[in-house]
């Protein structure tokens, strides 16, 4: 059992200053995800099942990371640095992508072009059967994991890493 929190004047009777260092910890509003993923038909795991509802969703955790950089490229503009009292702050958390379990997502043509850092995208047997391109990376795209998936039909390569957005 742990104790209750304690306030912020209690804090600063232990350690003088703590709610002046406190109160300049970045407060960053940032979006939240919109394009979720589902109930599979195996009634348990939260998935998705449809190429271009996947392909939206790692479109939106892109943007999402951009927009994440670009706030955190203002308030280090904008503020002398100081350490931060939560460390998440400091890095961004796996984003994660589950297929459901056995599906096979098809398309015609056009890659998830994957460009934030963290991801992981996974699945049990299921298959990805798209002309062209399967998966794209681009600069931004580090530590990046790819589990479980068999990729089919092809026309070039299933993974692409474009030379021009790579950085070696």
């Amino acid at each position: 059992r742990s104790a209750p929190p304690m306030s912020l004047e209690q804090a600063d009777d232990l350690l003088p200053g703590y709610s002046d260092w406190k109160m300049r910890q970045p407060k960053l509003d940032l979006r939240q995800p919109s394009v979720l993923p589902s109930l599979c038909s195996d009634g348990v795991t939260l998935g998705f099942d449809s190429w271009a509802t996947l392909k939206a969703a790692v479109q939106e955790a892109n943007s999402l990371s951009a927009e994440r950089f670009m706030k955190w490229s203002e308030y280090f503009a904008t503020n002398s640095f100081t350490a931060f009292q939560d460390d998440s702050l400091y890095y961004e958390e796996d984003i994660v992508f589950t297929i459901c379990p056995g599906v096979t997502l098809r398309a015609r043509k056009g890659p998830i072009m994957i460009n934030s850092e963290n991801v992981v995208l996974e699945c049990e047997g299921c298959v990805i059967d798209v002309g062209g391109t399967h998966l794209a990376f681009g600069s931004n795209a580090k530590n990046v994991l790819v589990r479980g998936i068999t990729f089919r039909s092809a026309s070039s390569s299933s993974l692409t890493f474009f030379p021009k957005w790579s950085s070696g």
